[in-house]
């Protein structure tokens, strides 16, 4: 027997709030490059900016437009497609209670959100990440500015990931007037904080790892 239609849309909609914990977060370093429906499992082509210092205009020239710059691409290749399911009798598709189906959908879409997260995560190294040792105060915090703006980086373009300790650890550093509202402990993020794009916590960081500069 089919699911209802009325099931089917509780479902759903379980399903997108429970997504939304795990990969939300990952708006402030990462962008949409989804690909076509008939290319799933293809790849996308990422822009990448190639620029080079600013110089001074020059009058009477036409330097504004000599194509100092390059614009080139990187493939991604869409590698992972996780599915996981269970297994409802026909009795239950059709009879069974609302919340019993919604509350499935949920269980399961925030399982592959998870596994998503802890996957994109694990691509993360030492190699392509800003490393810095952990602070544990205040003032330590603030300093992670300049390891950013000696690696030649904007802070405000770069978001700073902690495990849950070490973002306690920074939330017992911060007054209410400093984050500004209730964002940090209902959502575990704080945007805009010490010049980062955002400061947020993950359970999700491969082994070893207590925080990064993405």
């Amino acid at each position: 027997m089919a699911i209802s239609d009325l099931a089917i849309k509780a479902a759903s909609e379980s399903a997108v709030i429970a997504v939304q914990r795990h990969l939300s977060q990952f708006k402030n370093f990462a962008h949409n490059f989804s690909p076509m429906a008939g290319v799933q499992y293809g790849a996308v082509v990422v822009p990448v900016y190639n620029l080079s210092a600013s110089s001074e205009f020059a009058e009477g020239t036409k330097d504004w437009c000599n194509g100092a710059n390059s614009l080139d691409g990187a493939v991604i290749t869409l590698e992972k497609h996780y599915i996981n399911t269970i297994q409802l009798p026909d009795d239950v598709n059709s009879k069974g209670d609302i919340n019993f189906i919604a509350d499935g959908a949920k269980a399961i879409a925030g399982k592959l959100a998870l596994d998503a997260e802890k996957y994109v995560y694990s691509k993360f190294t030492a190699d392509n990440t800003i490393s810095a040792s952990v602070p544990t105060t205040k003032a330590g915090f603030a300093g992670l500015m300049k390891i950013c703006d000696d690696a030649g980086v904007d802070p405000y373009e770069c978001t700073l990931v902690l495990d849950a300790e070490n973002f306690g650890t920074l939330m017992s550093t911060l007054d209410a007037n400093v984050y500004g509202g209730p964002e940090a402990v209902r959502n575990g993020m704080i945007e805009g904080l010490y010049g980062f794009k955002a400061v947020m916590m993950t359970g999700a960081l491969p082994s070893g790892f207590k925080g990064l500069i993405v």
